[in-house]
C-alpha cells in the first residue's frame, strides 16, 4: 500500500512540472534568417574617430562586412578610415538584438590584435588600437566607429 501512494505521489507531482500555465514563449526570437556573416553583411557608413597623440580626429568613413566563404562565423572587415585602409577576419557571434564581432590573433585582423565591435539595432560600433612604428620609436592611435548600414 505504502508503495502504491508514493507512485501516486510521484504521478502527481510530475504533473505539475510538465503543465504550461501560459502561452508557450515564442524562442525564435534572435534567431536570424541565415549565418551571422551573411546577416551582418554589407557596408555600413560612418564616422571614425582617431585619438592619437597628435590630437583626435574625426573623418568620416566606412566597414564592409563580407561572408568568409566556408565559415558561417567569420567575416572579413574592409576598413577605410580617413587615409588608413585594412582588411582582415574576424569571429562574428548572433545575439538577440545583433551580432558581436571580435578578434584576439596578433595579425590576423585589420593589422592588429584586439577588435572588439557589435551591431545592435541596425548600429555598428567598433574599435581598435593600432602601434605606429617609425624607427625606434612607436605612437598608439586608438580607432572607434559608428555607422549604420
Amino acid at each position: 500500500m505504502k508503495k502504491f501512494i508514493y507512485i501516486t505521489l510521484f504521478a502527481v507531482a510530475m504533473s505539475f512540472g510538465i503543465t504550461a500555465c501560459d502561452e508557450e514563449i515564442d524562442t525564435t526570437e534572435g534567431i536570424f534568417s541565415a549565418t551571422p556573416a551573411a546577416d551582418a553583411a554589407g557596408t555600413y557608413s560612418g564616422t571614425w574617430t582617431n585619438e592619437s597623440p597628435t590630437g583626435t580626429t574625426e573623418e568620416s568613413g566606412t566597414i564592409t562586412l563580407s561572408v568568409v566563404e566556408d565559415s558561417p562565423y567569420m567575416c572579413n572587415l574592409s576598413v577605410v578610415a580617413g587615409s588608413y585602409t585594412a582588411t582582415g577576419n574576424a569571429n562574428i557571434v548572433s545575439t538577440v538584438n545583433g551580432f558581436k564581432i571580435y578578434n584576439m590573433q596578433e595579425g590576423m585582423c585589420i593589422g592588429t590584435k584586439t577588435v572588439y565591435g557589435e551591431i545592435v539595432d541596425g548600429e555598428f560600433t567598433i574599435g581598435f588600437t593600432k602601434v605606429n612604428f617609425d624607427g625606434p620609436h612607436s605612437t598608439q592611435s586608438i580607432y572607434s566607429f559608428i555607422g549604420t548600414k
